[in-house]
């Protein structure tokens, strides 16, 4: 049942939901771009009054109803401009709006997920992260980009880190990773039934784990010791990953900033001598 449909008989409702469920029915496609803090200050309500109006309707919170909302509307809504994120681009779009769908899409995705991820949770696992003795990294292929950057940047820091490059090869990896090693599972669609097999083999072998992984809930989720969701929606089928892979990459640039800063002095002497070895070569280099 369509949540406009739930929201239809609100005798079972408090005045509190009835006023909840009121806006809801009148401004659909703006809750959906809405934070729980937005909603509730726009309301005059609290947090947790619309928490529990959420699961009145059958849904786990704020998050989860969005994401249905959405899905049901089929479009994203950012700076007042409704968009498929999934199919964003017509055929007859200008060089300009073509230019600027594309940023209001990576923009919205950005500002969307920064604004309902929790920096203490990102740091709690990237704790972990640094503390284990290496990570290895599994990936879909719509998120094979974003993994490979993070892990590019963590060689140059010397961060024992494995991104796993051989199609076919994450479950034979997933068989012989080592013991007291960390996985982090970068996976932003619930499709992926090769992601699934590799958790179930990790979990066996009692080898830790954390996911990056869209707004959708996924049967992984229950084999990893915590997830990071981002809130940016973006359904298959789909033309390309745009907002949801930039979603995915900040993420991955805020966990990099963790495991920098918790040994600066030493990536930063890393840093700086391998700039120094650089211009060391290029004026050899010129002078040869």
């Amino acid at each position: 049942m369509k949540i406009a449909d739930k929201i239809k008989n609100r005798e079972e409702f408090t005045p509190t939901e009835n006023t909840i469920a009121k806006y809801l029915q009148e401004n659909s496609r703006d809750v959906v771009g809405m934070s729980l803090d937005e909603l509730a200050n726009t309301l005059y309500v609290s947090k947790s009054s619309i928490i529990r109006f959420c699961k009145k309707l059958g849904f786990q919170g704020h998050k989860e109803l969005c994401v249905q909302l959405a899905r049901e509307l089929n479009t994203f809504v950012f700076d007042g401009k409704y968009l498929n994120p999934s199919f964003p681009y017509e055929a007859d779009d200008t060089a300009k709006v073509l230019a600027e769908k594309a940023y209001s899409l990576n923009y919205g995705a950005l500002s969307e997920t920064f604004n309902d991820l929790d920096p203490e949770q990102l740091y709690k696992i990237a704790k972990q992260i640094h503390d284990g003795k290496s990570l290895y990294l599994y990936c879909c292929e719509g998120s094979y980009m974003p993994a490979s950057d993070f892990e590019s940047k963590l060689r140059d820091i010397n961060f024992p880190v494995r991104l796993i490059t051989v199609p076919g090869s994450n479950l034979k990896q997933a068989l012989i990773q080592e013991e007291g090693s960390i996985a982090l599972i970068i996976s932003y669609s619930e499709r992926d039934e090769g992601i699934l097999k590799v958790a179930r083999v990790l979990s066996d072998r009692s080898i830790p784990m954390f996911m990056v992984t869209g707004p959708t809930r996924s049967v992984v989720m229950k084999y990893v010791q915590d997830t990071i969701q981002v809130s940016y929606f973006e359904p298959y089928p789909k033309i390309a990953s745009i907002g949801s892979r930039t979603a995915v990459m900040l993420v991955l640039d805020i966990l990099y900033a963790d495991l920098f800063a918790m040994d600066y002095e030493q990536n930063m002497a890393l840093i700086n001598d391998a700039d120094e070895r650089r211009k060391a070569l290029l004026t050899k280099d010129h002078q040869g």
